[in-house]
This record gives C-alpha cells, sequence and structure tokens, in this order.
C-alpha cells in the first residue's frame, strides 16, 4: 500500500555533513595472539572466534577443522578487498563518504531512538487484551490517499455527494492496481497497517466514511466494506502470542512516539518558506543527482551563480537554508524518499524532514551518541559489507553468458526444460461455509462464476480478475491437487477450508507437460549459467588478489583455539 504502510520519514531524510574515515577492522590491533597476517594486516585469534562462535549459531553446524578452515578463509578474502579498496583510494572518495555519512547518521540516531524513546514505551496487560481482540478481527477497506488534509476534506466532500471510491481512485492513486480497484486494500488485521490507519479503520462501522485520517505518507479517507470475526482465542492461544503480540504493540507505541517527537520538533523550529525559491527547485528536482559533488548537481539544476545557490528556501528558528544548503544534504537521502517529491508541498516536507532529522542529531551529539563503542561497531560492520559488496558488484555487473554457451548448454540438458503440468483455475474466498454451499447452488444453477466472484470474493486480486488465477501447478495446488485433478473442464470444487475462510475452485483447463524450446528455455538458463559465471569471476578476482599479497597463517592455532559459547558443538 503506496501511502498507508508505517514509515519513518523524517527520521530517514538526511544524514550530517560530517565526512570522517572508518578504520576497518585489520587496520590496527590490540596486543592480541595473531591467527594470519594479510599483507600487513593482522587477524587477530579474538576477532576469528567471535566470526566462527556466530557462525556455528547461526547455523547449528558442528565446530571441525574444515569449517574452521573456511570462516579463516572468508577472513582473509575480506582483508584482501578492503586493501585493494584502499589501494584504489575506494575510503576517498564521493560514493564512500556519502554512504559513511548515512550510516553513521543513522547509526546515531538509531541508537538515540533506542535510549530516550523506545526506553520509555511499556506494554501493559490491557494493550496486550485489546490486541488480542483484534487479532480475531479481519477488516476489508478501501481507502482514497490525498498529500493534504484539505485533498482530504475535498475527496470526502464528493463522496458524500455522490462519488464512488471506484472513480476517484482513477485520479489519485498512481498504482495501477489501487486505480483499477477503487483503492480497495483487502482484508488486514492487527499490526498490519499504519497506526492511526488501523485505529481509524477498526473504529468505523460498516459502511462507514472516515474523515481524514493522518498517516505516516499523507491523508487517507477510509471506509470498511466488510469485518470478519474468527471465534475469540482460548486463555492458552492468548498465552502462547504474548510474546509477538508485545513485540508489535511495543514497535506501534515507539512509531507513534517518534511521530510526535518530529511533529514537536518540526513545530518548534516554525519554518517560513519562500514559495518562489521552492518553485524553482521543484522544477530542477528531476534532473538532480545525488552521486555527483554539489557544485555539479548545482551547475546542471540550473543554479548557476552564487546568488541563486543562496536563494533562501526556508527561515526558521535557527536560521535558514539556502538551496546549496538543501543540496548539501540532498546526497544523503534515499531514493525513495527523493521520489516521493512531487509537489511543492512534498518538497516542504521533505526539508522539514531535513531540519527535523538535523535537530534530533545535534540532540544525540549532544549525548555524545556518538562516542558509544556500539555506534562505532556497527558503523565500522556497515561500512565494511558496503566496501565488500561494492568490490563484488564491480566484478560481476559486467559478467554475460555467450550465446555459444547458452546453445551448448541447451543441446546437452534439454531434457531438464520443461513446462510442468499445469490447470487453468479459477477462485473465490468467503467467510463461511455456509456461504460457500449457497454459491455453489447459484453456480449449478447457471450464475456466472466469475460475476459472483467480482461479487463476493474476498481476495483482492481475484475480485478484480473475476476470480481467475491463471496456470497452477501441482505443487501450488497443494493439498486441492485431488479434487482439481479430478474434475472435468468447467467444474466447480470445493469448499475447502483454507485457515478460516472457504474457497471454492472452477478448473478452466487442463495443459500436461511439455518441453521448452531453445527460445523458451532461455531466460531460465540464462539464470542459472550467469550465477556460476559470476561465482568463478569473483573467486578468479580473489585469486589474483592472493597471488599480488603475502598472506601467513598460524595453523596450529587455529586448531587449538577455544570458543568461549558452550552452545557450540565440536566435532574437532
Amino acid at each position: 500500500m503506496n501511502s498507508v504502510r508505517c514509515s519513518k520519514l523524517v527520521l530517514a531524510v538526511a544524514a550530517s555533513a560530517f565526512i570522517l574515515m572508518v578504520s576497518f577492522p585489520g587496520c590496527s590491533r590490540r596486543n592480541e595472539k595473531v591467527l594470519a597476517r594479510v599483507g600487513d594486516v593482522e587477524i587477530s585469534a579474538d576477532d576469528y572466534a567471535a566470526r566462527l562462535s556466530d557462525f556455528l549459531l547461526s547455523t547449528s553446524m558442528k565446530d571441525n577443522i574444515k569449517v574452521r578452515r573456511q570462516i579463516l578463509e572468508n577472513m582473509i578474502h575480506e582483508e584482501l578487498i578492503l586493501a585493494e579498496a584502499r589501494k584504489r583510494g575506494w575510503l576517498e572518495d564521493t560514493r564512500y563518504q556519502q554512504k559513511y555519512n548515512r550510516v553513521r547518521t543513522q547509526a546515531i540516531l538509531d541508537d538515540y531512538r533506542l535510549r530516550y524513546i523506545a526506553a520509555r514505551v511499556t506494554v501493559d496487560e490491557e494493550d496486550l487484551k485489546r490486541a488480542a481482540a483484534r487479532l480475531n478481527v479481519r477488516v476489508g477497506a478501501r481507502h482514497l490517499y490525498a498529500r493534504t488534509e484539505q485533498e482530504a476534506w475535498e475527496l470526502r466532500d464528493l463522496l458524500l455527494q455522490g462519488s464512488t471510491f471506484e472513480e476517484l481512485a482513477m485520479k489519485v492513486f498512481q498504482d495501477p492496481k489501487l486505480k483499477a480497484n477503487g483503492g480497495y486494500l483487502g482484508y488486514f488485521t492487527y499490526g498490519e497497517m499504519d497506526p492511526a490507519f488501523e485505529e481509524a479503520a477498526y473504529r468505523l462501522r460498516i459502511g462507514e466514511i472516515s474523515e481524514p485520517v493522518k498517516t505516516a505518507w499523507g491523508y487517507s479517507i477510509i471506509k470498511v466494506e466488510a469485518r470478519v470475526s474468527k471465534p475469540m482465542a482460548t486463555e492458552y492461544e492468548f498465552l502462547q502470542r504474548k510474546k509477538q503480540l508485545a513485540r508489535v504493540i511495543r514497535a506501534s507505541k515507539i512509531d507513534e512516539k517518534v511521530k510526535q517527537a518530529t511533529e514537536e520538533i518540526a513545530q518548534q523550529i516554525s519554518p517560513k518558506f519562500n514559495e518562489r525559491v521552492v518553485d524553482t527547485l521543484l522544477h530542477a528536482w528531476p534532473d538532480l543527482e545525488p552521486q555527483k559533488e554539489v557544485n555539479e548537481v548545482l551547475n546542471k539544476s540550473g543554479f548557476v551563480d552564487q546568488r541563486a545557490r543562496s536563494a533562501v528556501v526556508a527561515e526558521f528558528t535557527n536560521g535558514k537554508w539556502t538551496v546549496e544548503d538543501v543540496l548539501n544534504q540532498f546526497p544523503l537521502t534515499t531514493e525513495r524518499q527523493r521520489k516521493y517529491v512531487k509537489t511543492s508541498d512534498d518538497l516542504k516536507q521533505f526539508v522539514i524532514g531535513l531540519l527535523v532529522r538535523e535537530q534530533l542529531l545535534r540532540q544525540a551529539l549532544h549525548e555524545k551518541i556518538d562516542k558509544l563503542p556500539e555506534v562505532g561497531k556497527r558503523i565500522q560492520t556497515e561500512i565494511r559489507v558496503f566496501t565488500l559488496e561494492r568490490w563484488r558488484s564491480l566484478i560481476t555487473d559486467t559478467v554475460k553468458v555467450p550465446e555459444d554457451l547458452l546453445c551448448s548448454w541447451y543441446q546437452k540438458h534439454a531434457s531438464s526444460y520443461l513446462f510442468p503440468e499445469g490447470w487453468d483455475i479459477s477462485e473465490m474466498a468467503v467467510s463461511s461455509r455456509k456461504k460457500a454451499l449457497d454459491l455453489l447452488h447459484q453456480l449449478r444453477s447457471g450464475v456466472s462464476f466469475e460475476l459472483l466472484a467480482r461479487k463476493h470474493s474476498m481476495r483482492p486480486s481475484t475480485v478484480t480478475t473475476g476470480g481467475h488465477l491463471g496456470l497452477l501447478t501441482r505443487e501450488r495446488l497443494g493439498k486441492w491437487i485431488n479434487e482439481v485433478a479430478g474434475a472435468k473442464k468447467g467444474e466447480t470444487v470445493g469448499p475447502f477450508d483454507i485457515g478460516g475462510y472457504y474457497s471454492l475452485v472452477k478448473v478452466n483447463g487442463y495443459q500436461p507437460s511439455k518441453q521448452k524450446t531453445l527460445e523458451e528455455a532461455k531466460l531460465q538458463i540464462t539464470g542459472e549459467l550467469l550465477w556460476q559465471l559470476k561465482q568463478e569471476a569473483f573467486f578468479a578476482s580473489l585469486e589474483q588478489l592472493r597471488k599480488d599479497t603475502s598472506i601467513w597463517v598460524n595453523d596450529s592455532l587455529l586448531i587449538v583455539i577455544q570458543l568461549n559459547n558452550s552452545m557450540t558443538r565440536s566435532a574437532l
């Protein structure tokens, strides 16, 4: 759902302008036993033991010499790549610096959020019981999305004056599915939607149209189409789900507290926007490229003279931001956030998000969150992963599957590439067995399956297609397979119990298994061979790095290293 799902837009909008360097593990070491040396970088026994222990716990594998050697090989490969990255100057280039800023700022803000917002959130027994009650109710609803409260009120007025959700959805949604189905979201239950949206939907009566509901992405006008209740959970079931419920409730409460905190800061800074400059910046928005240096961005976007660059976008309580100030933050935002900006109001919200984030960052830095060891470790780990993935992309992104290899592979393995047998089916799911049997009676009286599915099916995907699901294999049909395989063309079977709902399935036809032609199999073969070729290219690059680097391993120490975690199993 493109406008209602939970989002932490303000906390994710921008990053600080600090450009610092990270010290990769291996660049400097404590006085520990050295397990291996890669060039001038040492891998300590302690770091290795921690990596091995994490691997064994996450995979439940036994500790043996083969596993130990493979883990060490992986660590050696990482140090080879990181050394090459330093040699190539990656740690000083714009791409690295921008990534470092994003990672550093997000790590600081996340820890601040954990300590000063999440730590104050509690979940009591009443919260749990209310959530448990809602989990037993599924709500079917549709909505209309608006960017502003005024637009939302206008949409509601149109609905009350006789316009339909189907008519208005064509105008307000970009998502083709929501355009086509009148904003229908299907069924959802507790914890699956934006908290404000969910709260409103659960309070509405069936058929009632809400007033504007403010969500993380704008405003919604909601109409509840149906409500399906399951039998209340037993005390045992409640206790079984209690921990899961507590996590969901806590996450929802934290989101709400974050939302309140950011809205309070936004009110405090009280930004005043220069409409002319906002419109100019919005016009240039599609040409802005975050990978470029700020001067390149300014030149390409038309802000070529100093006067234009210093034009004030917004004034606020503690100062002002110019076009250049905004663009200094721009490379540190995500593509999703930038794509969200379509109107001047969107751009204003984007800038407010940047301002709020800067205020939160100042508060976090005042509390010295950036000095905490766990924050430094997270930054170091994420930057390390980023650099390793950058190397893999450099090596593998240009790998192609030669046409002659495709052809020869197909000739040798043609019998392996088949279209599986399948059944073309239509399906509709309803809330009770009684209703399913009534619909089955109507079908046998000659009423169209498509017509009934559009009117009664609880699955949004089948409502729009008249129930048609397409070709399903034996595996996808699962427990339905015997009834479906035994049905005649045009026959409807069921109802099947599918976890509280009841499904009727119409068999439209059967397709036997057949061999694919080379053209039909090409995409599948390419996928299989491409992965293999990329792996070969990646490991060939590591072999080349090994040839150019001196590597020493303390084999005797590798065997005797002790792990502190008693949960790991040993086969040494």
